[in-house]
Order: C-alpha cells, then sequence, then structure tokens
C-alpha cells in the first residue's frame, strides 16, 4: 500500500531536442519510454511546442467530426486516420467521395486544419461543416 503511493522526481529526454526534463510526482516503476514522452510534452522547444499544437489540432477536428458529422465508423475511422498526416503535412489534403453526392475533404488551410461535408443536392453544393 505505502509503494502504491509512494511518489517520485525522475527525469525524462525530450524526444525532439534531447534536453532532460525533472518529471515530478510519478510512481518510481514508471517506464522511461512514458517519462520521455511525459518530458516531451512538458518540454518548450519548437519542435515539442508544434508537436503539441498539431496534436490539439487533430483532437479537436476528432471532436468535431463525431458532433457534427454522421458516419458509420469503418468511414469515421478512414477520415480519422487521414487527420494527422494532413495536419503534419504529410499529405497535402485527402477527398474521399463518399457517394455521388457526398464528398469529404480534410485539408489544412492558413495553418488551421479544416475537414469539410459537401452533399450535393439537385445542383446545388451545401457545405455541411468545418470542424
Amino acid at each position: 500500500m505505502e509503494n502504491e503511493r509512494r511518489r517520485e522526481t525522475l527525469t525524462g529526454v525530450c524526444a525532439f531536442c534531447g534536453q532532460e526534463r525533472f518529471v515530478e510526482h510519478v510512481h518510481p516503476d514508471t517506464p522511461q519510454e512514458e517519462l520521455d514522452e511525459i518530458a516531451t510534452n512538458e518540454c518548450t522547444c519548437d519542435e515539442a511546442r508544434m508537436a503539441r499544437e498539431v496534436r490539439n489540432s487533430v483532437e479537436a477536428v476528432k471532436r468535431n467530426v463525431h458532433k457534427k458529422m454522421s458516419m458509420p465508423e469503418e468511414l469515421q475511422n478512414a477520415v480519422e486516420g487521414m487527420l494527422y498526416p494532413v495536419a503534419t503535412g504529410q499529405a497535402m489534403a485527402c477527398t474521399i467521395k463518399v457517394d455521388d453526392d457526398t464528398t469529404i475533404k480534410i485539408r489544412v488551410t492558413k495553418g488551421r486544419l479544416i475537414c469539410t461535408r459537401t452533399v450535393k443536392e439537385d445542383t446545388t453544393v451545401n457545405e455541411i461543416g468545418e470542424c
């Protein structure tokens, strides 16, 4: 019981700049990989900061996709799977043609990750939402 409550200050290494950081209030048996991840998440180097911004942006868009876009789970997984590659520039954009009338687009515009669903009704195109 005493060992479960025991917390220590250990060190982790930022994955981007290699700087060692103190990681406080962790269990003594915390794996080094987890300590390094915490250190990276807390690091103030530009690369770590940018990685956090990308991760936060992807998570925000995922939440909005869940809220605003009703779709089958497999399609939702495909959309969510493309958010990170587009956000990081591994892919310039992604267009998923769901059917003849519905298209989902993921892109970065003015530094913002955007996911839109377009539904064509007759000859009119309606933008359902931006995430």
